[in-house]
């Protein structure tokens, strides 16, 4: 069985991961990963790491975070 076949946060939890940590990590990645995405195209992303409706009350944080970590001044640190 995969580990992670349902993700959803009670799994997440019980394997030690919180939704907090998981989702701004994953937006910090993504944001490293693919620079600077808009509007309906980070909901489209979130839905794909994050198909799960228990976690969908995490969409907010992850634009949020995917945001900060994808501003002009906060790229140029992440890349030296």
């Amino acid at each position: 069985m995969d580990l992670f076949e349902d993700n959803s946060p009670i799994r997440c939890l019980a394997v030690g991961l919180d939704c907090e940590t998981c989702v701004s990590r994953s937006a910090r990645e993504t944001a490293a990963c693919c620079g600077s995405i808009k509007g309906s195209g980070l909901t489209k992303i979130f839905a794909s790491l994050y198909p799960s409706a228990g976690c969908s009350p995490m969409s907010d944080l992850f634009r949020d975070a995917y945001i900060v970590a994808s501003q002009p001044e906060r790229m140029s640190a992440i890349a030296c």
